[in-house]
Formats: structure tokens, C-alpha cells, sequence
């Protein structure tokens, strides 16, 4: 195949390819880079499905099922050519509250997305400023972003100097609900976006941390802090290792709500601090206290074909970081499940693999149906009695996508993926789902919970937010709305948006 920039169209030289075989016994990779035209060749390939990745820096990798290719026996498996965009970038200077520059700041920024419904940023690049107080973090996805300065770590003169001097959010707000968003296109250079230091008053946490199996000091131990405000949890790049005797020092914090995290293996801790006019001190945070949470999986209708200990029960949580532990568990064969050591916070209930046809009713808890499939895991006491109630009348939309411009084969048929989102004002147990078409462009989603839905196709290789309500709105003319009664099975062929 044949490797170009998705803006110039130009060839791609230099382009790192990553072969490698999927599934059966026998293991097979191989790296080749793109020649001067762009073009790449694998050759004396055995018959199956293989996997492509492509990366090149300055452009955003592709990988997954985009690059993903069947050869057939004594077949020639010639790929689509291959599109990388280019990054974008976010570059500017950091200066103190005397409008001096400050080397070895810290920068990161965090793109806002949306999940089940609302919006939550994730850090998605970082970088210190240099002896002229300027930073550039570049690779960036076409997106939104918030952008926040925090004084220099570790041990040098710098950080010693700037060790209690707050962070901001541009374009100066001390929270990142008050933040101004930077918009970053692909291949965008988004220039001038300075920082400032502020000289406002700080406060620091300062406890210890506690293995709650051994009641000793949790060593080694990092605790990691994330500012929280409303919506939003930004996890900050100050931590703090926990000593021998189990002291932590988190310093340089503006006034408001934290929460601090450690953990250990798979056991976890956390706590939430309020700081208005003072520091929190003499806190303690015991990592391994989770509570159990029980319940048993409820069928909707009786059936012999539903094997229970297939299925796993997870809980998936709502604030914390990714690298936090996820509490799952196998279902026993009776249906029920126990899952072992959930830290005290807000999780999403899920239930996977379902049978074919099969969703997420409805979740109990004391005998009455929750709004959601959400549950808060206490920190005192244990959580049992939950059903996790899974019906199989789930309805099945399918279709094919059809694309108006350039590009297409002669039916108009488009490889893309599809976006089945729930419409405002529907059940909190139905959920975004996406899928990739197939080469004629058609698609299928299957074991759809009832409701009332609306369809979106973007491209392949599209990061449009479709959970974002003001996306869906601008692209209103190319959505496809779809009710669906229970068992129901509709047809929709679906425009490909921009």
C-alpha cells in the first residue's frame, strides 16, 4: 500500500509499518518503512487476518481496525491507501507574577471529551518550559483542551523557589470550570497561549498513608491529587512519595475541593478534601479498604441457553483516574456475584459478554429500580442486595452508509463509523454504542434496549466528540432518527457526515 498526509495529500516517507498476524497459533510480525513514494510491501505473507500500524512523528498514529486487512489463500492483499493526519500543537511561555520566565514549569493539557452522557477531561500531553520560560506540546487530536501551568518539581533551584506558588488555568482561572478552552486543529499550531504563575495564597495536605492489611506505613506508596470542580476531576502533576514512616506533602494547592489517591497492586484508597483558608493536615488515608458489593444476575425470561459463568460483573468508576483499579468479578454458576474490595466511589455497573440479543435492563437495589445502572460504593459498610436485572427483547438496527462526495465506489457505499446515541430525556440505562461498516458499507447493532435513538456516520478516521449535544446539532442534517419498540428490527441507510 501506499502511505499519504490526510491534509496535502502528499506521500509519507519514513512512515514506520507494524505488521503482525491476528489470532490462530502461529505468530507472526514484521516493520517495514515507507520507500519514496510513500509506498510500503510485505511480502511471502501466509493466508489470515493481519493487523496494520502506522506512526510517524508529528502525525497521530493509526491504529485498531482501521488498519486491519484479511488475505486470502494465494491472495494479494492490497490495502486502501492510508491516511495519517498531522498533529496539532499548543505552544507559549510561562511567566511569574513579576513577569520574569520560569524554567522547569509544568504544563499540561487535557482534552475534553464526553462519556455516558457528560463531560470529563484526561490528560493528553505535558512538557516543562525551557530557560526562556517557552513550552510547546505538540501530537495533539483535533479537539478542545484546557491548559494548566503548575511551578517546577523536584529538587532544583527553581523548584525550591516557586515550591508554594499556585498553578492556573488559561488563561488564569484558579479552576478548570472557569477555564478557557483551546481549540486545536489537525496540523494546527496554536501559538501564543501564555502562562502565568499566580501569587495568590496556597495551602498544602499533609498526613500519612496507611496499609489497612497491615496497618503499617503504605510503602512504597505514590499519593496522586486531582483537583475536583463540578463536571470535571483534572488530575494535577504534583505527588508525593509516601516515606518509610508513611508521611505524604502535597504543597502549592489553591482553595478547593481535592481528592487524594494511593494505591497498591490492586488495592486502593481514597479521600476528598475541602481547602478554603488553611492547609489540611494530620490526614489519613488507608489504601485496601474497599467494601465488598454483592448481588446476583436476574433473567428477564426463563431460558435454558444463558451460561452464568461466562459473565463478568465490573464496575467501572465515574471519578477516578484511568489507572485506577477496576473492581470485577465472575458470575457463579447460581447467578450470583461478589466483587471484593471496591474503594468508596460512584461507579457504572456493567455486565459483559451478553447473549445475542440481551441488554442492561435495569439495575435494583432494595428492591426498587435505579435511574441509571450507577451505584456509590460506601466507605463504611458493605453494599449487597444489588440485581442486575438483563432482558433479551433488545432490538436490532442495521443499514448501510452511503457517502455524498468524492471517494466512494460507484454505489456510494463508505467504510465509517457509525454512532447509535440515546435522545435527550431517555433512560439512563441506554447507552452511546459505536461500530465499524463493513467494505459495502453496512452495519448492525444488536440486543438494543428500547428507546428512541438517533443515528450518526463519520469517518473512519473522524475524533468528532458525537457525545457532545452541540456536535449532534451541527450535524442534525446528516443524523437519522430511530425509534425502537421492544424486538423491533429497522432498517436506516445513513449519510456520511463531515
Amino acid at each position: 500500500g501506499a502511505v499519504r498526509s490526510a491534509t496535502t495529500g502528499e506521500v509519507l516517507t519514513g512512515v514506520r509499518v507494524s505488521l503482525q498476524l491476528s489470532g490462530g497459533s502461529q505468530q507472526l510480525s514484521r516493520v517495514t518503512t515507507t520507500g519514496p513514494e510513500g509506498d510500503y510491501l510485505f511480502e511471502n505473507l501466509p493466508a489470515g487476518q493481519y493487523n496494520l500500524q502506522f506512526r510517524k512523528s508529528g502525525y497521530q498514529p493509526l491504529t485498531g481496525r482501521a488498519g486491519r486487512v484479511i488475505l486470502p489463500s494465494g491472495g494479494k492483499g492490497r490495502h486502501a491507501s492510508i491516511q495519517l493526519r498531522a498533529g496539532g500543537a499548543i505552544s507559549g511561555r510561562v511567566l511569574d507574577a513579576e513577569g520574569e520566565p520560569v524554567a522547569d514549569a509544568q504544563i499540561a493539557v487535557y482534552v475534553l471529551l464526553y462519556e455516558f452522557g457528560r463531560r470529563v477531561v484526561y490528560q493528553s500531553g505535558r512538557a516543562r518550559s525551557d530557560e526562556r520560560g517557552e513550552y510547546r506540546i505538540y501530537d495533539l487530536r483535533k479537539g478542545e483542551y484546557l491548559v494548566r501551568v503548575g511551578p517546577p518539581q523536584g529538587r532544583t533551584p527553581e523548584a525550591h523557589f516557586y515550591a508554594d506558588t499556585a498553578g492556573s488555568y488559561y488563561p488564569g482561572a484558579s479552576a478548570p470550570s472557569q477555564a478557557l478552552p483551546v481549540h486545536v486543529d489537525w496540523g494546527q499550531e496554536v501559538t501564543d497561549i501564555d502562562m502565568e504563575l499566580s501569587d495568590r495564597s496556597t495551602y498544602h495536605i499533609a498526613g500519612v498513608a496507611i496499609d489497612a492489611d497491615t496497618g503499617g506505613a503504605c510503602h512504597p506508596c505514590t499519593v496522586q491529587i486531582a483537583q475536583v470542580d463540578g463536571p470535571f476531576m483534572v488530575t494535577l502533576p504534583r505527588t508525593s512519595r509516601v516515606t518509610p514512616e508513611g508521611v505524604f506533602l502535597i504543597r502549592g494547592l489553591s482553595a478547593g475541593t481535592y481528592k487524594i489517591m494511593s494505591w497498591r497492586r490492586s488495592q486502593a484508597g481514597q479521600r476528598v478534601l475541602q481547602i478554603s483558608d488553611q492547609p489540611s493536615e494530620d490526614v489519613v488515608l488507608m489504601v485496601g479498604t474497599g467494601q465488598p458489593v454483592a448481588g446476583h444476575i436476574v433473567f428477564d425470561e426463563k431460558t435454558d441457553e444463558q451460561d452464568a459463568g461466562s459473565m463478568t460483573v465490573a464496575l467501572t468508576p465515574l471519578g477516578a483516574l484511568s489507572s485506577w483499579p477496576l473492581p470485577e468479578t465472575d458470575v457463579n454458576e447460581d447467578l450470583t456475584f461478589v466483587i471484593k474490595g471496591a474503594p468508596a466511589e460512584d461507579y457504572r455497573l456493567e455486565v459483559f459478554p451478553l447473549p445475542p440479543g440481551a441488554y442492561l435492563k435495569a439495575v435494583r437495589f432494595g428492591g426498587q429500580a435505579l435511574s441509571g445502572p450507577v451505584i456509590k460504593v460506601p466507605e463504611d459498610y458493605p453494599l449487597s442486595g444489588i440485581e442486575a436485572l438483563i432482558a433479551f427483547d433488545g432490538a436490532t438496527v442495521s443499514g448501510q452508509v452511503k457517502s455524498r462526495g468524492p471517494g466512494s465506489d460507484e454505489q456510494g457505499a463508505v467504510v465509517a463509523r457509525v454512532a447509535l446515541v440515546p435522545k435527550p430525556n431517555q433512560s439512563g440505562y441506554l447507552e452511546e454504542r459505536l461500530v465499524r461498516t463493513g467494505q459495502g458499507g453496512q452495519f448492525q447493532f444488536a440486543g438494543v434496549a428500547p428507546g428512541n435513538y438517533r443515528l450518526f456516520a463519520l469517518p473512519l478516521d473522524s475524533r468528532t466528540q458525537i457525545g457532545d449535544p452541540g456536535v449532534q446539532q451541527a450535524l442534525r442534517a446528516y443524523g437519522r432518527d430511530v425509534s425502537l419498540d421492544p424486538e423491533a428490527n429497522v432498517t436506516v441507510q445513513v449519510p456520511l457526515a463531515p
